[in-house]
């Protein structure tokens, strides 16, 4: 992750916009957020640089690296859409489900970054303990 971290510093304060950047980094996972110069200082706006950024920071081999505006008003967090598939049905068949939805969302060009937490390559169990 210092790696990925690293090398995104490294690309966005390559832009003119650029003012500053912090990144929250743990294993297997990061957070990070970049300020821009004042308005009257730059002639593109936050829109324009995260289609930039996201075109630059995707080349970054081996992260998933995804851009997205805080919102204007407080209240929803994170990614701008985020979909829940549930079943009842065995873990594949989940998977075959959820690729098919990926490969829909990526086919349609509307969608900058797609991913699916579902890792059937990375197995993981949850262990409940009843301390009664």
């Amino acid at each position: 992750m210092l790696g990925y971290s690293q090398q995104m510093f490294a690309i966005g304060k390559q832009l003119p916009e650029y003012e500053m950047m912090f990144q929250i980094i743990a294993p297997g996972t990061g957070f990070g957020g970049m300020l821009f110069k004042p308005w009257d200082q730059r002639s593109r706006g936050a829109h324009e640089l995260q289609q930039v950024l996201q075109g630059m920071w995707s080349s970054i081999a081996g992260g998933q690296i995804f851009v997205f505006a805080l919102p204007p008003l407080p209240g929803a967090q994170g990614a701008p859409i985020q979909v829940v598939i549930n079943t009842t049905e065995p873990f594949q068949n989940l998977n075959e489900v959820v690729q098919a939805v990926l490969k829909k969302s990526q086919e349609s060009g509307k969608f900058w970054f797609i991913d699916a937490d579902l890792k059937i390559d990375k197995p993981q169990s949850t262990v409940v303990v009843d301390a009664i």
